[in-house]
């Protein structure tokens, strides 16, 4: 009983990350594409429309969480050290971004602004760490660790 309650806690968990992912994506683009950025930065205006991208998704949300998987990200303890989980998710969002720029390579899609993919790593690391510190956060309530 308790592994398959690992198991479904497992794959919220999964399920969270790849909106998260997802979530990191859109945001990068959106930072990208915010008027106020490219005055500052003298950046060349940038007009391909977000829907282009959407086809990113079928690649995106299932890669994402594999990839954590794969390195481990999910079997690790709850309260591990920071700096591993830092280090486990820091290369689960490179593989990620390399993977989303195979993906634009393989699918001929028009060239994406280098911005959204650097954002998109980034972004993405810091929505994913904000939910884990979150959770450790509630893990170490007492109302937490009463339920244990």
């Amino acid at each position: 009983m308790l592994r398959r309650d690992r198991q479904i806690r497992m794959q919220i968990h999964q399920v969270m990350d790849a909106c998260l992912f997802a979530l990191g994506f859109w945001l990068a683009y959106k930072v990208r594409a915010h008027q106020d950025l490219i005055d500052l930065f003298g950046l060349r205006e940038w007009t391909v429309p977000f829907d282009t991208y959407v086809r990113l998704y079928l690649i995106l949300i299932p890669a994402a969480p594999l990839i954590l998987e794969r390195l481990g990200f999910y079997g690790r303890s709850p309260f591990c050290a920071r700096s591993l989980t830092a280090w486990i998710l820091l290369k689960g969002c490179f593989f990620t971004t390399l993977a989303l720029v195979l993906a634009m390579f393989l699918f001929h899609m028009p060239p994406v602004a280098r911005g959204v993919v650097v954002w998109f790593g980034f972004i993405s690391f810091g929505l994913v760490f904000v939910k884990e510190e979150a959770l450790r956060g509630f893990a170490s309530t007492k109302m937490a660790q009463a339920q244990y």
